[in-house]
């Protein structure tokens, strides 16, 4: 995906764009319109993030099934007004705003009742809900046996005022949002092979732990003599750290260092030929793309436990670098099985999606307040 293709139908009206020859032999049935908000900055599936490449998987999907999809930058609707004349100009049926959209996190919501009503919010980075970006626990009022009089840690997201909050598994945390949607995001735009060899390098994921636990497995790798492929995670500050760190020739001694990659067309260069993946993340993940597509790759997956759904995809977990170290002089990383993957595809994220835009807004425009609902093949 390239700038081109998300800006091709960006300013498209009604009638125009994916999906609008769907009209024919439709009847009196209206196809379903949304419109998805974008970074600003070029964006192409070489260097965009987890987000980028989901919203633009989701946004295909729904295409194919005949919806409308329109596109919008944060500059050309600055403000809530713009955007609800925009979604009205459109009839669009959902707006999905970035997770970190200011319109829609920290401010006061609009005032524009028909906007809140078409908003879904994708909670793939949890971080702004905690101090750091551990372990997110629930509020006092949510918690199992909570206070209901208690103030609510996730209150000033403004958690009942939208038409949904889409979460990617039912968490404690997630019980704050009263309209919460369990839907996962799915890993079959990518062609289903088995690229392991128990025998070969490890994979190890650099800059969503703290340097020193990436380095005390690349120093274990040395020390058994297990080559090392490193790839990163560039937006943390500690994946800026790592980049640097191996930059230097006597820190990625004993290592392939993968700085560039299109996972669709790169996939054999990143997984090929790999024992085991270290997905080492301190983060809470809501849906960890990389474990996911490891396990997709028939690559077991060996991770740091209290990383939220990255724990759900690894076949080995450990507490800490002393751990980590034990696991790879032990070579216990070969004899791992990857978990098995759920039978989950883009088309069937669509088909949920298309169902909580039915349920979660009424003709008129007023929310629905359907409460919870999890869609039967989840993550594990």
């Amino acid at each position: 995906m390239t700038r081109r293709d998300l800006d091709s139908n960006a300013g498209a009206s009604p009638g125009t764009g994916a999906g609008a020859d769907a009209d024919a032999g439709e009847g009196a049935r209206r196809v379903a319109t949304v419109l998805f908000e974008r970074y600003s900055d070029d964006f192409d599936l070489r260097h965009g993030g987890g987000i980028e490449r989901a919203l633009y998987q989701l946004s295909t999907a729904l295409a194919a099934r005949g919806v409308r999809v329109h596109w919008y930058r944060r500059q050309d609707c600055p403000d809530a007004q713009a955007l609800a004349r925009r979604a009205a100009a459109l009839s669009a049926d959902a707006v999905f705003p970035l997770p970190d959209s200011p319109l829609f996190w920290r401010q006061a919501p609009s005032t524009d009742a028909g906007l809140r009503a078409r908003v879904v919010r994708i909670w793939h980075d949890v971080g702004a809900l905690t101090h750091g970006r551990g372990v997110v626990l629930p509020c006092d009022r949510h918690r199992a046996g909570g206070d209901p009089a208690a103030p609510c840690s996730a209150a000033h997201a403004h958690p009942a005022l939208y038409a949904a909050d889409v979460c990617f598994r039912d968490e404690p945390w997630t019980r704050c949002f009263p309209r919460r949607q369990v839907i996962p995001w799915a890993v079959d735009h990518l062609p289903r092979l088995d690229h392991r060899d128990r025998d070969g390098p490890v994979l190890l994921l650099a800059g969503k732990a703290r340097l020193e636990i990436v380095t005390a497995a690349v120093d274990a790798c040395r020390a058994r003599g297990v080559p090392v492929r490193v790839i990163f995670s560039g937006w943390t500050t500690l994946g800026r750290q790592a980049k640097a760190h191996f930059d230097d020739p006597v820190a990625r001694a004993g290592c392939d260092v993968v700085r560039d990659y299109r996972l669709d067309e790169d996939h054999a260069r990143v997984f090929g030929g790999i024992s085991a993946a270290f997905v080492l993340s301190q983060y809470h993940e809501t849906f960890n793309f990389l474990a996911a597509e490891c396990v997709h790759f028939g690559l077991p997956v060996v991770g740091l436990r209290g990383a939220g759904a990255t724990d759900g995809f690894a076949s080995l977990l450990v507490d800490d670098a002393a751990a980590l170290r034990a696991v790879i002089a032990q070579d216990r990383f070969r004899a791992l099985a990857p978990k098995p993957m759920a039978p989950w595809g883009w088309d069937d994220v669509a088909a949920a999606y298309l169902d909580l835009i039915g349920r979660a807004t009424r003709e008129d425009g007023a929310p629905c307040d359907a409460g919870p609902r999890a869609h039967p093949v989840s993550t594990p």
